[in-house]
């Protein structure tokens, strides 16, 4: 006798809902949460002068 939970994981719709929430998480991931590769810090410490 199937269980709910064992008619919710055969459903393709669910499956396919899933789906997209990870898709949408990894692209907010990637693209979405700040710069991929951040500016080094400045190796010396101290301020640059403008001439």
């Amino acid at each position: 006798m199937p269980t709910p939970l064992d008619r919710a994981t055969q459903s393709k719709s669910a499956f396919i809902a899933f789906a997209g929430i990870v898709a949408a998480v990894g692209a907010w991931t990637i693209w979405g949460s700040g710069p991929m590769f951040p500016p080094e810090a400045d190796p010396s410490g101290g301020k640059t002068l403008k001439a």
